[in-house]
């Protein structure tokens, strides 16, 4: 039955709808500044995923547009991004743009704040890191790609066990997101990581604050939403292939995509696979059981109607991470890839149906996804798993939004999710059994005023009802069961969480390049399933759930300053996050029969506060120097402080770029540095870290071929194998230092395999 109702869903979204309404198109020319035409330009339309590509003139035409606002996004390699709002209805447009030349970081279309904007019009703060940087970066996850952006850091369990922190926030309180999904993965704790990777992303977005106000409940500290590419360029079909390589950790990971566009109908396939040894540090240590290895397989086809858009996407993904502790370091002595104790077999299917009806002046859409997650945890025998647990989330979303002039839209929003969660053949219970529903409904204002002062405003309300049926109690014990000892009993029980989050913000444009932004938001988060019922030994600690715990609720103030200018970008942004019965572990002075300390979910009123600040300078055409700094404070009201808490640190990098490189190529020569401080406010659990300075150097190469561009990277990190501990390593317990010299190489390219010229 269940099933049932998931594909009758499903196919009724993809019906296709006609409309009896006008169509209209847009035209153009793309010069630089000398009024050089510029064929290759990309001209794309995000939110109806329309696109063409500049002719040999500079020239392009988009036709079959309907009535509606709209934004384009018109780029081309080495000048800035040009974001224009058009209104279309009633005429064709035509129009010539000039683009700029710069090689500082520029302004980019989001999704996340509620609407397609650019990032600088939005009044929640949105950073934005493009795949193309991604790529370039060095790291072997995903997540470590992240952390250069100030604000953003991670906690390391080893390898590819990592866990993103945003502003001293984790795990339970910040949402990842798939293309506006919230992936469920059991997030609750640092050992587990997020099943993603950079396999057919076009960028990642961060909202760096409260984020509840669209997202719910976990959002409390931020989001980080992962953007798939649908700038397909239209009748071709087309793909890329991406390689690395990792000295360090003999590691490997490639992907190859495949899409198409042709007569209305859009489609993609990806596949790629990951693998790596263990890692050795600067003292040239190897580091055990921190190997992994994986694959993910990504598809979608879309749909595109005179008057609505329908995608389908399915995508897989396969993990398997060792697990570094006390227990396995002991038993794992060789040099493999696979681990032959003591790993995780993580497994994560997501299917989901976007549909978006564009009927001026209303734009409705409704989104479901339907998420399946197994997660199976093998310690000392490799025969039977110690844990074994699935987790089925169905949520969808209803959402409306009215252009009731050119500088005002109302959204409004109706969303829900089942989850369950049910263990079957493992001998430890990590999680009970059970169940919640969330029903959620939002209303979001925003008006542009003459004076480019842009006002946002938003309301939510939110329900959660969990259900714990009576059964074993649920425990995190690694040790065999005692012979005929009879299990705890979990008393079933029934709660019900809701409450309002808000919003209220605005940027301003003082003069050109010149913006303030300010927000207000409070938002909740209610206590997780681990929180109110975790009783058994995790790690080195017994960790004990309370099923008293209320939900948090947090009030947060942001502040930003951003300066752009043609040589020059900068960037300051401070916060102040007060949260009221803030939820975490808390060393007691009670024991377990074996004498191990009980650690307790406990609640108190805590404050985070601190600052990033961002300075891009180009004081020559082929030179760039950036440098960005973070500085994060977390305490409770008992004056203790907070745990997982990053070290505040100073990143640079100087970037030289060579012109005319066999031909037409660029190459690039990059040195920087990553300083961290000191971390003198450990929380109870944690020691002091001392400060580390490590150095990186790399060569990148992009050269334009056939129509595409080819790239070519060496990126080496930590030059001079620099033995150090970073404060969110767990490994820190284990006195195991972070990872040396590491020779990062990656290869992109791109090919056409059919193309034809634009002529919707």
């Amino acid at each position: 039955m269940k099933n049932t109702f998931i594909i009758a869903l499903f196919g009724f979204f993809l019906i296709p709808v006609s409309m009896s309404q006008d169509q209209y198109s847009v035209s153009g020319t793309i010069l630089d500044e000398a009024g050089q035409t510029l064929p290759g330009a990309t001209i794309f339309l995000p939110e109806l995923e329309m696109g063409a590509v500049s002719d040999d003139h500079g020239n392009f035409m988009i036709s079959g547009l309907p009535d509606g606002k709209f934004i384009f996004n018109i780029s081309y390699v080495g000048f800035e991004t040009h974001i224009r709002t058009i209104f279309i209805g009633g005429k064709d447009h035509s129009f010539t743009i000039h683009m700029i030349p710069t090689q500082i970081t520029g302004k980019e279309i989001v999704i996340s704040g509620g609407r397609h904007s650019s990032q600088h019009k939005n009044a929640v703060k949105i950073e934005v890191l493009k795949v193309r940087e991604i790529n370039q970066a060095g790291h072997g996850t995903l997540v470590e790609n992240l952390t250069a952006m100030p604000g953003v850091d991670m906690i390391n369990g080893g390898g590819g066990v990592v866990t993103p922190v945003i502003r001293g926030l984790s795990t339970s309180n910040i949402l990842m997101l798939n293309n506006g999904i919230r992936l469920e993965n059991y997030q609750f704790s640092q050992d587990h990581p997020y099943l993603v990777d950079e396999s057919g992303l076009d960028q990642v977005e961060i909202i760096k604050g409260p984020a509840s106000l669209l997202y719910g409940s976990d959002a409390i500290g931020g989001v980080i939403n992962l953007v798939q590419d649908y700038s397909i360029e239209p009748n071709t079909v087309s793909g890329e292939a991406h390689m690395k390589y990792f000295s360090n950790s003999q590691g490997y990971s490639g992907n190859i995509g495949i899409h198409g566009n042709q007569n209305r109908i859009s489609w993609s396939l990806h596949g790629g696979a990951r693998t790596f040894k263990d890692y050795t540090d600067g003292n040239k240590e190897k580091i055990p059981n921190t190997r992994s290895h994986g694959g993910t397989f990504k598809s979608f086809i879309g749909l595109r109607l005179n008057h609505s858009l329908h995608r389908l996407r399915y995508e897989y993904q396969k993990y398997k991470p060792g697990m570094t502790n006390e227990q396995s370091i002991n038993l794992i002595h060789d040099d493999k890839r696979i681990s032959p104790l003591w790993f995780q077999d993580l497994d994560n299917h997501l299917l989901a149906s976007t549909n978006s009806w564009f009927l001026n002046p209303f734009k409705v859409q409704f989104n479901a996804s339907y998420q399946k997650n197994l997660r199976k945890l093998y310690t000392d025998e490799i025969d039977h798993p110690a844990v074994d647990m699935d987790l089925t989330t169905l949520s969808y979303e209803t959402r409306g939004n009215l252009v009731t002039s050119e500088v005002s839209e109302f959204t409004f929003a109706i969303q829900g999710l089942h989850q369950a969660n049910r263990n079957r053949d493992g001998e430890i219970r990590v999680l009970p059994d059970y169940a919640f529903n969330d029903l959620a409904f939002f209303g979001l204002v925003q008006h542009d005023f003459t004076n480019n002062i842009h006002l946002q405003v938003g309301l939510r309300f939110d329900n959660r009802f969990l259900d714990v049926p009576t059964q074993e109690k649920a425990s995190h014990s690694h040790e065999d069961p005692i012979p005929g000892e009879e299990p705890e009993i979990l008393e079933g029980f029934y709660r019900y969480y809701g409450n309002i989050s808000g919003s209220l913000g605005a940027t301003c444009e003082l003069a050109d390049g010149v913006l303030l932004r300010g927000n207000l938001a409070s938002a909740y988060r209610a206590p997780s399933i681990a929180e109110l019922t975790q009783d058994g030994e995790h790690g080195i600690r017994y960790e004990q759930g309370n099923l008293d715990l209320r939900s948090q609720r947090n009030y947060e103030f942001d502040f930003s300053f951003h300066y752009h200018k043609d040589h020059i970008m900068m960037d300051l942004a401070g916060y102040y996050n007060q949260i009221n019965d803030y939820i975490y572990l808390s060393h007691t002075t009670d024991t377990t029969n074996e004498g191990m300390i009980i650690y307790r979910y406990t609640q108190n009123n805590a404050t985070l506060y601190g600052f990033e600040s961002v300075l891009e300078v180009l004081p020559f055409p082929s030179l760039s120097f950036k440098m960005g700094y973070n500085y994060a404070r977390g305490i409770h009201s008992g004056n203790e402080n907070l745990p997982f808490i990053p070290q505040n640190k100073l990143h640079t990098e100087l970037t030289y770029m060579f012109h005319h490189v066999f031909s037409k190529g660029q190459m690039s020569l990059k040195l920087g540095s990553d300083y961290a401080f000191r971390q003198n406010h450990p929380s109870e659990f944690e020691t002091h870290t001392s400060s580390y300075f490590i150095m990186h150097t790399g060569v990148g190469i992009n050269l334009p071929l056939a129509g595409h561009t080819f790239s070519f990277n060496i990126l080496v990190r930590n030059i001079f194998n620099t033995a150090y501990q970073d404060h969110l390593s767990v490994l820190n317990e284990l006195d195991y230092y972070n990872m040396g010299r590491n020779v990062a190489v990656s290869l992109s390219i791109p090919f056409h395999i059919y193309q034809k010229p634009f002529n919707d």
